[in-house]
């Protein structure tokens, strides 16, 4: 998306008293600036500008008229360019896959701290997605080890190990050394890694593995 001096954001949420509160939150935040609220998602989606346009949508899961899927569908089909962060008490591995399949940038819990908050914005206004915390986490090794193509080896476990690293706040040099080799080789691995789920980044690297339900090794925590 690329940082901007100030990051346009709605919110979409049922619930009136943690809209307004949220909404305070952020408006604290020295370069964000609640442009929109609504109760739901159809009122979101009629209310979009378009002369100043909305760089994130931040989305509750259950709402009325329509749910948290039905708008991030909808975002992902006709405004691809905002991004779209999750908001929920409570998030399921079934629901983090759909909403991944859905363009979904991050997930947030609703009990988690301002810094958290003001970190995921930061980081998907500048990078386009988030996958730290513990909701990422639960999605990617709670899956069962898919083959990515049917004509592919499957991975090994160096391989799954860099995987799992890479949806960490790790640097390279801090992954190279939790895997005892060297940077140029993890790069290395990490380009194969690129070509093999037919991305250009790490955390679409990331995102693309959790999608196709890559494990964790045994007895990693």
């Amino acid at each position: 998306m690329g940082l901007r001096s100030t990051i346009q954001i709605a919110l979409a949420d049922d619930h009136a008293m943690f809209r307004n509160l949220l909404a305070g939150v952020i408006n604290s935040f020295a370069n964000c600036h609640v442009a929109l609220q609504a109760a739901n998602g159809r009122e979101l989606v009629e209310r979009l500008p378009v002369q100043k346009p909305i760089d994130i949508v931040i989305l509750d899961v259950n709402m009325p008229v329509m749910n948290g899927y039905e708008t991030a569908r909808w975002l992902q089909e006709n405004r691809p360019s905002i991004a779209v962060i999750i908001v929920s008490m409570f998030a399921s591995e079934a629901m983090v896959m759909q909403m991944l399949a859905y363009g979904v940038k991050s997930f947030l819990n609703k009990n988690a701290d301002v810094q958290d908050l003001r970190k995921t914005i930061a980081i998907v206004a500048d990078q386009g997605f988030h996958l730290s915390g513990s909701v990422m986490y639960r999605a990617f090794f709670s899956t069962r080890l898919k083959e990515i193509d049917s004509q592919a080896k499957p991975l090994t476990d160096k391989e799954l190990s860099f995987l799992h690293l890479a949806c960490t706040d790790d640097t390279y040099k801090e992954i190279a050394g939790k895997l005892l080799m060297s940077v140029r080789a993890v790069e290395h691995m990490r380009d194969l890694m690129f070509v093999r789920f037919h991305v250009r980044s790490r955390a679409a690297l990331a995102a693309a593995a959790i999608r196709s339900g890559v494990d964790m090794l045994p007895g990693m925590e």
